[in-house]
């Protein structure tokens, strides 16, 4: 069965993996009516065909704004695509995905495919995305991991069986349980008025400039919503349901906001972004040359420092220039 790239992007998303938003059209004209309520600066032109190695073809642009996303459409829809994968009599472009781009910061492949020699499902994984898999594979194999499912197994049985250690069942089955438990929940906190209560407090007690006293009243409320966060309750079910990525979010959320107004409390001077208005000079000789480090003893932080090394003189020298 072939699918094009929007018809996977969708069934990703039905399941809960962040997409970006987009849409398809068939025609130029479509372009500006379906990009709807999507409002972004640059957009993201993609023929739909089933081959690879669009984008060395010509059929991936990436262009600013709609008018621009609908001259893009116009130039593809229509035409012959010939890619590496197609052989040379290419495949017409009937269809073009436009979606909002994204700041790409680091790029990863993944895959699952059909190993016929094995008769079972490989997934393989790369640190090299944005690139095309066979060139990694011909130049560095060593980059390419590759990991054979047997889809008759449970998790834990498959894991268990594997050379890099077994994970007992009950831990897995554990640990399902305590993602699908706020669904089973008759009662409890709506994750997402928990996490507008807890940026709440970080605006008002942690802030930007901040006192001993507003600190430690901000530490007693993150405390409460901690407390308010064991038991949690979400509608749905777990297809494209950012309410239970939330709660599972929620732990993060207050394990950082806990170690940043800790360490806030702790660190008596003024410097970059953290202000202490009871402590408004910076602490050169003392906390200039720490960083905070935070560690969890069991359900509490402790604040500890760590001495920074001296800077490199390339480094320190764009600080006394002009001096």
């Amino acid at each position: 069965m072939n699918v094009h790239e929007y018809q996977a992007k969708r069934l990703l998303s039905e399941f809960g993996v962040a997409v970006p938003r987009g849409t398809v059209v068939s025609g130029p004209g479509e372009v500006a009516g379906a990009l709807g309520d999507l409002r972004a600066e640059r957009y993201v032109v993609k023929a739909q065909i089933h081959a690879g190695g669009r984008g060395k073809a010509g059929g991936v642009r990436v262009v600013n704004g709609p008018a621009e996303a609908a001259a893009a459409a116009g130039d593809m829809i229509g035409t012959n695509l010939v890619t590496r994968q197609t052989g040379p009599g290419g495949k017409t472009v009937g269809k073009v995905l436009v979606e909002e781009a994204s700041d790409i910061e680091k790029e990863f492949y993944l895959g699952m495919v059909i190993d016929r020699s094995e008769e079972r499902v490989v997934v393989m994984a790369s640190p090299e995305g944005g690139v095309e898999i066979e060139e990694v594979a011909a130049e560095s194999p060593g980059k390419i991991m590759k990991e054979h499912v047997d889809l008759s197994l449970g998790a834990a049985d498959y894991a268990g069986g594997k050379s890099h250690g077994n994970v007992p069942a009950e831990a897995v089955d554990g640990f399902a349980r305590e993602l699908l438990e706020p669904f089973g929940n008759e009662s409890g906190e709506n994750p997402y008025v928990l996490q507008q209560d807890l940026q709440d407090v970080m605006q008002r007690y942690i802030g930007v400039f901040r006192t001993r006293e507003n600190i430690e009243k901000g530490i007693e409320e993150i405390e409460k919503l901690k407390e308010r966060s064991r038991t949690l309750k979400i509608e749905g079910s777990v297809m494209f349901n950012p309410g239970w990525h939330l709660c599972r979010d929620l732990k993060s959320m207050l394990t950082v906001s806990e170690a940043l107004a800790r360490c806030a409390l702790e660190r008596e001077e003024s410097r970059g972004a953290h202000s202490r208005v009871d402590f408004p000079e910076s602490d050169d000789s003392g906390w200039g040359r720490v960083n905070s480090v935070v560690s969890r003893k069991g359900d509490s932080m402790e604040v500890g420092t760590r001495s920074i090394g001296e800077m490199p003189e390339e480094l320190s020298k764009l600080f006394t220039e002009g001096e």
